[in-house]
Protein backbone atom coordinates (compact mmCIF):
# COMPACT_ATOMS: atom_id res chain seq x y z
CA UNK A 1 0.00 0.00 0.00
CA UNK A 2 2.64 2.42 1.08
CA UNK A 3 4.52 2.04 -2.34
CA UNK A 4 0.90 2.83 -4.17
CA UNK A 5 0.85 5.94 -2.05
CA UNK A 6 4.51 6.99 -3.16
CA UNK A 7 4.09 6.13 -6.77
CA UNK A 8 0.35 8.30 -7.28
CA UNK A 9 2.08 11.02 -4.97
CA UNK A 10 5.57 11.33 -7.03
CA UNK A 11 5.96 14.21 -9.47
CA UNK A 12 6.43 12.84 -12.62
CA UNK A 13 5.80 14.49 -15.95
CA UNK A 14 5.55 12.30 -19.18
CA UNK A 15 7.21 13.70 -22.24
CA UNK A 16 3.74 13.75 -23.99
CA UNK A 17 5.74 15.68 -26.78
CA UNK A 18 8.20 12.87 -27.84
CA UNK A 19 5.34 10.47 -27.17
CA UNK A 20 3.46 12.47 -30.14
CA UNK A 21 6.25 13.28 -31.88
CA UNK A 22 6.79 9.24 -32.37
CA UNK A 23 3.14 8.75 -33.15
CA UNK A 24 2.51 11.50 -35.77
CA UNK A 25 6.07 10.83 -37.58
CA UNK A 26 4.85 7.16 -37.82
CA UNK A 27 1.32 8.42 -39.71
CA UNK A 28 2.86 11.86 -41.52
CA UNK A 29 6.43 11.47 -43.10
CA UNK A 30 5.13 14.61 -45.13
CA UNK A 31 5.66 17.47 -42.28
CA UNK A 32 5.62 21.45 -42.72
CA UNK A 33 7.47 23.66 -40.52
CA UNK A 34 3.82 24.98 -39.31
CA UNK A 35 3.16 21.02 -38.41
CA UNK A 36 6.43 21.26 -35.92
CA UNK A 37 5.57 24.41 -34.46
CA UNK A 38 1.88 22.99 -33.41
CA UNK A 39 3.62 19.80 -32.13
CA UNK A 40 6.01 21.95 -29.98
CA UNK A 41 3.23 23.73 -29.02
CA UNK A 42 1.41 20.62 -27.62
CA UNK A 43 4.52 19.23 -26.38
CA UNK A 44 4.91 22.64 -23.91
CA UNK A 45 1.07 22.24 -22.74
CA UNK A 46 1.65 18.58 -22.10
CA UNK A 47 4.81 18.73 -20.37
CA UNK A 48 2.92 21.11 -17.68
CA UNK A 49 0.47 17.86 -17.53
CA UNK A 50 1.38 16.20 -13.92
CA UNK A 51 -0.03 12.83 -13.13
CA UNK A 52 -1.29 13.48 -9.57
CA UNK A 53 -2.98 16.53 -11.07
CA UNK A 54 -4.67 14.11 -13.25
CA UNK A 55 -5.60 12.02 -11.03
CA UNK A 56 -7.54 14.38 -9.15
CA UNK A 57 -9.25 16.06 -11.16
CA UNK A 58 -10.76 12.51 -12.22
CA UNK A 59 -11.05 12.23 -8.55
CA UNK A 60 -12.87 15.98 -8.38
CA UNK A 61 -15.20 15.01 -11.31
CA UNK A 62 -15.87 11.30 -9.90
CA UNK A 63 -17.17 13.07 -6.22
CA UNK A 64 -19.13 15.76 -8.17
CA UNK A 65 -21.26 13.38 -10.11
CA UNK A 66 -21.88 11.29 -7.40
CA UNK A 67 -23.45 14.26 -5.26
CA UNK A 68 -25.20 15.06 -8.13
CA UNK A 69 -26.72 11.28 -8.31
CA UNK A 70 -27.15 10.83 -4.80
CA UNK A 71 -29.14 14.05 -4.71
CA UNK A 72 -31.40 12.95 -7.86
CA UNK A 73 -31.91 9.37 -6.10
CA UNK A 74 -33.37 11.64 -3.22
CA UNK A 75 -35.34 13.97 -4.65
CA UNK A 76 -36.91 11.32 -6.98
CA UNK A 77 -37.75 8.95 -3.99
CA UNK A 78 -39.15 12.29 -2.37
CA UNK A 79 -41.99 12.43 -5.16
CA UNK A 80 -43.37 8.38 -4.31
CA UNK A 81 -46.26 8.59 -2.69
CA UNK A 82 -46.37 7.61 0.61
CA UNK A 83 -48.59 4.74 2.47
CA UNK A 84 -49.56 7.23 5.24
CA UNK A 85 -51.06 9.34 1.96
CA UNK A 86 -53.47 6.45 1.17
CA UNK A 87 -55.08 6.48 4.49
CA UNK A 88 -56.85 9.59 4.18
CA UNK A 89 -60.24 9.74 4.75
CA UNK A 90 -62.27 10.80 1.13
CA UNK A 91 -65.16 13.00 1.46
CA UNK A 92 -68.40 11.84 -0.50
CA UNK A 93 -70.96 14.53 -1.25
CA UNK A 94 -74.70 13.00 -1.53
CA UNK A 95 -77.09 14.77 -3.67
CA UNK A 96 -80.28 14.55 -2.52
CA UNK A 97 -82.51 15.90 -5.72
CA UNK A 98 -81.55 13.04 -8.04
CA UNK A 99 -83.26 14.83 -10.88
CA UNK A 100 -80.99 17.87 -10.90
CA UNK A 101 -77.92 16.02 -10.95
CA UNK A 102 -78.87 13.69 -13.56
CA UNK A 103 -79.12 17.22 -15.55
CA UNK A 104 -75.60 17.65 -14.82
CA UNK A 105 -74.75 15.05 -17.03
CA UNK A 106 -76.66 15.05 -19.99
CA UNK A 107 -79.74 13.09 -18.21
CA UNK A 108 -82.91 14.69 -20.44
CA UNK A 109 -86.66 14.26 -19.33
CA UNK A 110 -88.12 11.52 -21.03
CA UNK A 111 -91.70 12.86 -22.66
CA UNK A 112 -94.02 10.27 -24.31
CA UNK A 113 -96.22 12.72 -26.00
CA UNK A 114 -93.00 13.46 -28.14
CA UNK A 115 -93.27 9.27 -29.25
CA UNK A 116 -96.38 8.51 -30.70
CA UNK A 117 -96.90 4.61 -32.42
CA UNK A 118 -98.73 5.06 -35.48
CA UNK A 119 -98.25 1.61 -36.97
CA UNK A 120 -97.21 -1.93 -35.86
CA UNK A 121 -96.10 -5.18 -38.52
CA UNK A 122 -95.56 -7.97 -35.93
CA UNK A 123 -94.78 -11.87 -37.00
CA UNK A 124 -96.95 -14.08 -35.63
CA UNK A 125 -96.15 -15.98 -32.34
CA UNK A 126 -92.84 -13.58 -31.57
CA UNK A 127 -92.08 -10.29 -30.41
CA UNK A 128 -90.13 -9.40 -34.16
CA UNK A 129 -91.65 -7.30 -36.42
CA UNK A 130 -91.55 -3.30 -37.56
CA UNK A 131 -93.17 -0.22 -35.47
CA UNK A 132 -93.94 3.07 -37.25
CA UNK A 133 -93.51 6.62 -34.87
CA UNK A 134 -94.19 10.02 -35.31
CA UNK A 135 -91.02 11.67 -33.15
CA UNK A 136 -92.01 15.35 -32.54
CA UNK A 137 -94.51 15.02 -35.63
CA UNK A 138 -92.06 13.51 -37.77
CA UNK A 139 -92.86 9.92 -39.32
CA UNK A 140 -89.46 8.12 -38.65
CA UNK A 141 -90.20 4.93 -41.24
CA UNK A 142 -89.86 1.70 -40.41
CA UNK A 143 -87.82 0.72 -37.71
CA UNK A 144 -87.14 -2.99 -36.83
CA UNK A 145 -86.99 -4.79 -32.93
CA UNK A 146 -83.40 -4.11 -31.87
CA UNK A 147 -83.17 -0.58 -33.92
CA UNK A 148 -82.09 2.37 -32.81
CA UNK A 149 -84.13 5.80 -33.95
CA UNK A 150 -84.44 9.59 -33.50
CA UNK A 151 -82.28 10.71 -30.84
CA UNK A 152 -81.45 7.66 -28.25
CA UNK A 153 -84.79 5.82 -28.63
CA UNK A 154 -84.24 1.54 -29.45
CA UNK A 155 -87.47 -0.43 -30.13
CA UNK A 156 -86.94 -3.12 -28.15
CA UNK A 157 -89.80 -5.58 -28.53
CA UNK A 158 -93.66 -5.25 -29.85
CA UNK A 159 -96.73 -6.25 -28.50
CA UNK A 160 -99.90 -6.56 -29.77
CA UNK A 161 -101.34 -3.04 -29.88
CA UNK A 162 -98.16 -1.50 -27.90
CA UNK A 163 -94.25 -1.25 -28.00
CA UNK A 164 -91.71 -1.32 -25.80
CA UNK A 165 -88.71 1.10 -25.76
CA UNK A 166 -85.67 2.09 -24.29
CA UNK A 167 -84.44 5.42 -23.56
CA UNK A 168 -81.23 6.28 -21.26
CA UNK A 169 -81.57 2.82 -20.18
CA UNK A 170 -85.36 2.74 -18.80
CA UNK A 171 -87.85 0.60 -20.33
CA UNK A 172 -91.02 2.73 -21.54
CA UNK A 173 -94.14 0.91 -23.26
CA UNK A 174 -96.09 3.28 -26.22
CA UNK A 175 -99.47 2.03 -26.74
CA UNK A 176 -100.89 2.74 -30.68
CA UNK A 177 -102.55 6.16 -31.38
CA UNK A 178 -105.57 5.42 -33.05
CA UNK A 179 -106.26 8.28 -35.85
CA UNK A 180 -109.80 9.02 -36.43
CA UNK A 181 -110.26 10.59 -40.11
Amino acid sequence: MQRLKVFLTAERSIDWAKLLDNISGAFAKNTTPQDSNRTRRWGVFLKQIKPLWFVNVIRNALLVCTVVILAYTYLAIERLPRFSDTNQSVSLFQVQDIQNAAKLFGYQEFDLSKVQLTGLMRNDGSSSGYAIFEVDGKNTGAIAVGEAFDKGYFLKSIGVDSVEIVFQGKQHQVLMLTKRF
